[in-house]
């Protein structure tokens, strides 16, 4: 995939992947992240070689996608009423997770970033169809709110491994990024 329009390259969101896994082996040790020693360090390079090769820009739009796909994922059954409700309180929890963040890895989430994640994870669970375009308009992903969107991605993937098994929301978006592919 082209980053151009909604676009990205695949590559770009796989490592933006592997940077919401990193993320989540830092802050979370209860739930099974796939992530150990060696496999964090193999996914650092990756993250390295894919940050020369599409430059950081790509990979934090690759997070914005991801991020929509994963609350997508999360928003597959429910009715659409039922759907609103869990919206604004998936939204909610995840604020506060963020802000959480903000007071414990400040260096990681910046309070003055957490608008733009709370409005792309409401779109989301809203359904709307193209999160890039949308994020794009605003200009370029800075690099905080890039770690502000890797951070809400890795508490999303915590969310859904919870309630789905661990590794679900890795499977189903890798599966998803394969038939990008095909």
């Amino acid at each position: 995939m082209a980053a151009t329009g909604s676009r990205v390259e695949v590559g770009a969101m796989l490592a933006a992947w592997d940077q919401a896994c990193v993320v989540r082996a830092g802050f979370d040790t209860t739930a099974d992240s796939g992530y150990g020693v060696k496999e964090a360090a193999d996914a650092v390079s990756r993250i390295a070689e894919a940050t020369v090769r599409y430059g950081s820009d790509r990979l934090g739009r690759g997070t914005v996608v991801l991020l929509g796909r994963a609350v997508n994922n999360m928003c597959t059954g429910p009715a659409a009423d039922h759907r609103a409700h869990l919206a604004s309180s998936l939204t909610k929890t995840l604020a506060d997770k963020l802000t959480g963040l903000t007071e414990t890895w400040p260096d990681l989430v910046e309070a003055a970033d957490l608008p733009m994640v709370h409005k792309v994870v409401g779109l989301a669970m809203a359904g709307h169809a193209d999160l890039l375009t949308w994020r794009d308009q605003f200009g370029p992903v800075p690099e905080s709110e890039h770690r502000a969107m890797t951070a809400a991605l890795a508490l999303t993937a915590e969310f859904v491994d919870l309630v789905d098994g661990p590794g679900t929301c890795g499977r189903r978006l890798l599966a998803e990024l394969e038939n990008d592919l095909g």
